[in-house]
């Protein structure tokens, strides 16, 4: 069973590492699940020649990528809530002791590996 299938044009990867790893897929955003932070969504592009549809990946799929103890609060709505997790296409890295923030880390751990990849 492949570990995402992309529903418009069925390209399929057999592994997280194969997903990230494909120069087509791009992160472009993170929608919170701010009840249960391990099922939001990270939102990627597939941008293959006429496929140019959005696969998302629950959190707790790539959290393998982060080996530091996740935060078990949310700060949304406290004044130290810096409201990137409020703007789905918000990329930006947070500061915070928040289980937002620790998602948010693992968005730059992608995004780093992306960039490397591209190189």
């Amino acid at each position: 069973m492949p570990f995402k299938v992309c529903s418009l044009c069925h390209t399929h990867w057999n592994s997280r590492d194969e997903f990230l790893d494909d120069e087509t897929i791009w992160l472009v955003g993170y929608q919170p699940n701010f009840a249960r932070t391990e099922e939001g969504l990270l939102l990627f592009n597939h941008r293959r020649a006429k496929c140019d549809t959005t696969v998302a990946v629950e959190v707790k799929d790539l959290q393998y990528l982060y080996n530091d103890p996740m935060f078990d609060e949310s700060l949304l709505g406290t004044d130290q809530c810096r409201g990137h997790c409020l703007n789905i296409t918000d990329l930006e890295q947070c500061d915070q002791r928040c289980t937002n923030a620790d998602v948010r880390q693992i968005m730059h751990i992608i995004l780093e590996r992306q960039r490397k990849n591209r190189l």
